[in-house]
């Protein structure tokens, strides 16, 4: 309760602030029905003000089963019928939450890359190493990440893993130790040292159970970077970018092939080629749907 008073007044604070100098906004986007949705919900009422709802949240999919409980399903069912449109990174995650009876006019638009600072550099030698980024959550299935890289260092004793993200570094070598030959954790990098080290992979694994759009994929894809997945539903949107390998979860034969080739041959990956600006995920493109859709708003809110 004391967190909820505390983003009251600071969003009131803020709604002040902008008042004073722009006047009574024109619309809201609100990102992440929870907990973002109650202040929208009481600004629209309060103001008047039409919103548009991006959403995120993992939680609607059918394997995670976190939609549930009445406070969430009653604020997130009043805040999608109050919407204009609901905007998903993924045509999976629309699914998703029309299968919970949130109807709406869903619209398509993915998550923004920086794409002046994610792209590759073809002088860039490989620098002998896999790559994993990820929080460690038990959804990205860095247990499973181990145990293929293990099994590929038997064979090939030189390989290493470099292991970036938004984890405790203390707490992942605790937690994983006597599984960590040949990795190093790095935590959390700077986006230019990300890019540096997506630049510098000679594959990106990812063995998550489930995701909504996975930004890592296109992040790495967009370096020049092969990535390595499981053939799930949301990252089939990245197949155009080129350089994206979707391989049968729990074939373990074929994930060890996809290593090999790629370890024999780190520069074999080809990878659609686009400016900064035309790439389908910039913030230009992206801004543009965004744009085209907001001036749709005043038709329909």
């Amino acid at each position: 309760m004391v967190q909820a008073w505390r983003q009251f007044i600071a969003i009131r604070q803020a709604l002040r602030g902008y008042q004073k100098e722009r006047g009574k906004p024109s619309l809201m986007v609100v990102h992440v029905a929870w907990k973002a949705g109650w202040w929208a919900l009481w600004l629209h009422y309060r103001h008047r003000i039409p919103l548009v709802l991006a959403e995120h949240w993992s939680g609607y999919l059918p394997e995670n089963k976190q939609f549930k409980g009445f406070l969430l399903r009653w604020l997130t069912r009043k805040l999608v019928q109050k919407a204009a449109f609901v905007v998903c990174p993924s045509a999976v995650l629309a699914q998703a939450m029309q299968a919970h009876g949130l109807q709406n006019r869903y619209v398509v638009i993915p998550n923004v890359v920086d794409t002046a600072t994610y792209s590759p550099n073809k002088t860039v030698d490989k620098g002998g190493y896999f790559l994993h980024v990820s929080n460690l959550a038990p959804v990205k299935r860095f247990d499973l990440v181990l145990t293929r890289f293990q099994r590929f260092r038997n064979a090939h004793p030189q390989a290493k893993l470099l292991v970036a993200g938004a984890f405790d570094v203390a707490a992942a070598n605790q937690k994983f130790q006597g599984q960590l030959e040949g990795v190093t954790l790095l935590g959390v990098q700077s986006a230019a040292d990300l890019a540096a080290l997506y630049r510098s992979a000679v594959a990106l694994l990812l063995c998550s159970s489930f995701e909504t759009f996975s930004i890592v994929v296109p992040e790495a894809l967009a370096c020049g970077c092969t990535v390595l997945a499981p053939a799930l539903p949301a990252l089939r949107q990245h197949l155009p970018l080129g350089g994206l390998h979707l391989l049968e979860p729990l074939n373990e034969d074929a994930w060890q092939e996809a290593m090999r080739h790629c370890w024999l041959q780190p520069s074999s990956q080809v990878a659609a080629e686009w400016t900064p600006d035309e790439h389908p995920y910039s913030p230009a493109m992206v801004g543009r749907q965004w744009l085209s859709l907001l001036k749709r708003l005043k038709d329909v809110a």
